[in-house]
């Protein structure tokens, strides 16, 4: 067993904030490339990552952020995800860390906690799993 540990801490985004941790990236990640993701943008254990795959999803506001044109709940649920994201995706940056071929494995322990105040991810994958499909 070869296990590579992943550590990320949470940056200030374009508008001084905190980046958010989440699985609901709607309008700058396809709901689809989310669905092995906890809330707080984790994967769930046993999750079998492969190249390309989001190992912590998190996003922060951009310059283009309007607290006051946001999609309503009738645009999320009737929109396609193209269109969503060219009315909306420019206010919020994907920075989402992604699976590199290195990183192919399986989830064997994920946690966000708090440290001075930000959150930080941690995302342990057991890399030698892959040999066994």
């Amino acid at each position: 067993m070869k296990i590579i540990k992943i550590v990320i801490d949470q940056s200030i985004d374009e508008t001084g904030a905190l980046e958010e941790f989440t699985w609901d990236l709607f309008t700058i990640v396809d709901s689809a490339k989310t669905l092995h993701l906890h809330d707080q943008g984790i994967p769930k254990l046993g999750t079998r990552i492969r190249e390309g795959m989001i190992v912590f999803g998190k996003f922060g506001k951009t310059v283009y952020f309007d607290e006051n044109n946001q999609p309503t709940s009738l645009e999320l649920h009737t929109l396609s995800f193209e269109k969503l994201r060219a009315k909306y995706g420019k206010m919020w940056k994907d920075t989402s860390i992604y699976a590199t071929k290195d990183m192919e494995g399986t989830i064997v322990n994920a946690y966000v906690e708090n440290v001075e105040n930000r959150l930080r991810g941690v995302v342990e994958i057991d890399v030698d799993s892959m040999g066994s499909d």
